[in-house]
């Protein structure tokens, strides 16, 4: 599960559920439940036995408990995704081939048919970045180098000379609308042009009374906040610190590490990269870094200035962008009615994962992080859902999907939903779809996120007979692959059952796994699949789905509107945002914007990615008046428009 441009924040899921499946046995003419018991151990159900011993009447616990374990296809898949050969199965690493031949196999097995001409749908990501020059911090009139090594998410480049601002956690926050509070890291200082040296983490560290302890503030701790947000107030360089209350002994602060597998292939325009709290300590004059920290924590107020009267700095960064080619493995089970074949319904989990970590994306660095739950969990789900459907022969088309790149933004969704004009004729229309993600850590409930996206999904859930308890959240959270499908207008769930201590660490292992639990949340979205598949009626997309749900990087969801429907697909290479068209009286619409134009700047903000459009949406608010910017045919055009509200 994502965590950030990061954007994986599943840490608001409070609650972690509990699904079993009574509807699959139970009878109208009841068996004995040794008789269950024995069926159950032997062999699995076909659909004509399901059909059989279609209940009014729930198993008793020991006979579901004893087909639950029966799964063997679910077991192996996730021994074997989370194991440490496959290293932690990061995009673009020799794992992720691993595991990308493990699971194009099992669909084979399985009987399930490729989409076109193969199960792997190729597209290009960044691998890594790597050094190509002099990548120093000095400072002082002597040169001093300090401790240094580059952010792969800066720029290239060199400047010379610059005063040195310390401007605390590099934060500036929305105005709450419950409390009203409000937080500037730069408020008071001018940064334009300059280096500013700012803290990992936020100023909650130290402080259990933070606001910055209300999980609507748990983003802006992003790195790529962090250098946005310096970069729109104007800075030439940042210098990250590792706040000083995490490390303990600072005197066993390690030197920063180059790690050019992190980021994602991002860049800003500014330099960026990490030095220690032993450099800063050395110019500072009336405090240290350690003062520092605990002040900002016991005040949740800022303490910004300049370092030094006529000290400066200088920075160089040198880094070249390598990328390849990964793939998703998409397969296809073709409906058996005419009339509803080219009805489409995705299941989808992701199968790639953080490898060694990163300082961008998480995980225990230098440590396998085997994603045991995440999301080897939902992948092996997946199988065994895809396992059934085949026997089921569904009245529409089922695509089974293991995504790619999610950890790195949800890129292989992207790949596959800003793509999939290509097959509406040959395969049909995506008619709904539902996200497995973190499925492994059953206990009390299981979470069913984004109900909202469509007017019938409360009833759908409702009909399903189970012993199992549901948490309802129909809000959207952003934080998964199928909030790619949400924004395409297309209705969807996503299953979870939470995060916990071990996400995103090198302890989610496959000991820690709910076998049993991911057997009765197949069998209950088995339920679910074939009751949506008796449905002849179309699902309806509700515009209005909440998508608070959960912040994504930079802190708190965006409220305001652009209108520009972005290409993720044929943007690829371009520097701004591709839109495949307008919102039908949004503002990008009211002057003129349509197919094929490249949106290049909002207002002061630079737009080169879907990140910067993110971070302008939640800077501006509704009713701001700023200066659109875009490209047609290569000429550049400019308009003034009025944001309005996100509906």
């Amino acid at each position: 599960m994502l965590l950030g441009g990061q954007m994986r924040y599943l840490t608001i899921l409070a609650v972690t559920s509990f699904l079993g499946t009574s509807l699959l046995f139970a009878a109208d003419r009841p068996l004995a439940s040794e008789a269950v018991e024995s069926f159950a151990a032997d062999r699995p159900l076909t659909s004509e036995a399901v059909e059989s011993f279609a209940a009014d009447r729930p198993l008793t616990s020991e006979a579901v408990e004893s087909f639950a374990a029966d799964r063997p296809l679910v077991s192996e898949a996730v021994n074997y995704l989370a194991s440490d050969r496959l290293e932690g199965r990061l995009a673009g690493s020799e794992g992720n081939r691993l595991a990308t031949e493990y699971l194009a196999e099992k669909l084979i097995q399985l009987g399930v048919k490729p989409l076109g001409r193969g199960y792997r749908q190729k597209f290009t990501i960044f691998t890594a970045m790597e050094k190509s020059g002099p990548n120093h911090l000095t400072f002082g009139n002597n040169g001093s180098k300090a401790p240094f090594e580059p952010l792969p998410l800066s720029a290239s480049g060199s400047i010379g000379h610059l005063p040195i601002v310390f401007a605390g956690f590099g934060i500036t926050t929305l105005p709450s609308k419950s409390d009203g509070f409000s937080y500037d890291d730069y408020s008071g200082v001018d940064v334009k042009g300059k280096i500013v040296a700012i803290f990992t983490s936020d100023p909650a560290l130290g402080n259990e009374n933070s606001p910055f302890r209300n999980p609507q503030y748990l983003n802006y701790r992003s790195i790529s906040y962090k250098l946005k947000n310096a970069q729109t107030h104007g800075a030439a360089a940042v210098v990250l610190l590792n706040n000083p209350l995490s490390i303990g002994d600072l005197s066993q602060e390690e030197e920063p590490k180059f790690d050019g597998e992190a980021g994602g292939g991002e860049r800003f325009d500014l330099l960026a990269g990490y030095s220690t709290n032993r450099w800063l300590n050395s110019i500072l004059k009336r405090s240290t870094t350690l003062q520092l920290q605990q002040q900002i924590a016991q005040t949740s107020k800022p303490n910004s200035f300049v370092v030094g009267a006529d000290l400066q700095g200088s920075v160089s960064v040198n880094l070249t962008r390598q990328t390849g080619q990964i793939s998703n493995l998409v397969g296809v089970i073709p409906g058996s009615d005419p009339e509803h074949t080219k009805e489409v319904v995705v299941l989808a989990a992701h199968f790639d994962h953080l490898g060694y970590g990163s300082t961008v994306h998480g995980g225990d660095i230098g440590q396998i992080n085997n994603g045991a739950d995440d999301n080897a969990s939902g992948s092996a789900l997946v199988l065994d859902l895809a396992k059934q459907l085949v026997e089921l022969k569904p009245q529409r088309t089922h695509l089974i999907v293991l995504f790619n790149a999610e950890e790195m933004g949800l890129l292989g969704a992207r790949a596959l939903v800003g793509g999939w004009s290509r097959y509406v004729e040959s395969v049909g229309q995506i008619y709904a779809a539902i996200n497995f993600d973190m499925v492994g850590r059953l206990k009390e409930s299981l979470a069913v996120v984004a109900t909202g996206s469509a007017l019938q999904w409360g009833d759908y859930l409702a009909a399903v007979d189970s012993e199992l308890t549901l948490s309802i959240q129909a809000p959207n959270i952003s934080s998964s692959d199928h909030s790619i499908f949400i924004d395409s207008k297309i209705p969807s769930l996503f299953f979870t059952t939470g995060a916990h201590r071990d996400y995103h660490r090198a302890t989610d292992d496959v000991e820690k796994i709910n076998f049993t639990g991911i057997a009765r949340i197949s069998d209950f979205a088995f339920a679910l699949l074939a009751h949506l598949d008796r449905e002849t009626l179309p699902l309806t997309f509700d515009p209005s789905i909440d998508q608070d749900g959960a912040p994504d990087q930079g802190g708190g969801t965006y409220t305001t509107s652009l209108g520009c429907i972005p290409d993720f697909v044929g943007g690829a290479g371009q520097r701004g945002i591709l839109c495949q068209g307008a919102v039908p009286g949004s503002p990008a619409a009211s002057v003129g914007i349509s197919k094929g134009d490249l949106v290049t700047k909002i207002g002061e903000i630079d737009i080169k990615s879907i990140y910067d459009l993110t971070f302008a949406l939640k800077f501006y608010r509704p009713g701001d008046q700023v200066l659109l910017s875009w490209m047609r045919n290569g000429e550049e055009k400019k308009a003034t428009i009025i944001l309005v509200a996100r509906q």
